[in-house]
């Protein structure tokens, strides 16, 4: 939020976003990512490679989580992932 409020253009996390999510983790850019349980396939491919720090968000938690649309992730560095989208 802090970034939001110095008006920086690029963050380092992002929510909501399943195509940036695949652009980053494609990339080698994700650091660590909060994810819901019914994005199956996701949680399926971080686990098979586990080159990222996972958190799976379940149970009550999952559905207050669905309101930031079931993914919240942290870059190492900041960037635009629309770049690689």
């Amino acid at each position: 939020m802090a970034d939001v409020q110095k008006g920086e253009a690029n963050a380092v996390v992002y929510s909501g976003s399943m195509k940036h999510a695949k652009a980053a983790r494609e990339n080698s850019m994700m650091k660590k990512v909060y994810v819901s349980s019914d994005k199956k396939k996701f949680v399926e491919a971080v686990r098979a490679e586990g080159d990222v720090e996972m958190f799976v968000i379940e149970g009550d938690g999952s559905e207050k989580f669905k309101d930031y649309g079931g993914i919240v992730f942290e870059l190492f560095y900041r960037t635009d992932l629309e770049m690689f989208c």
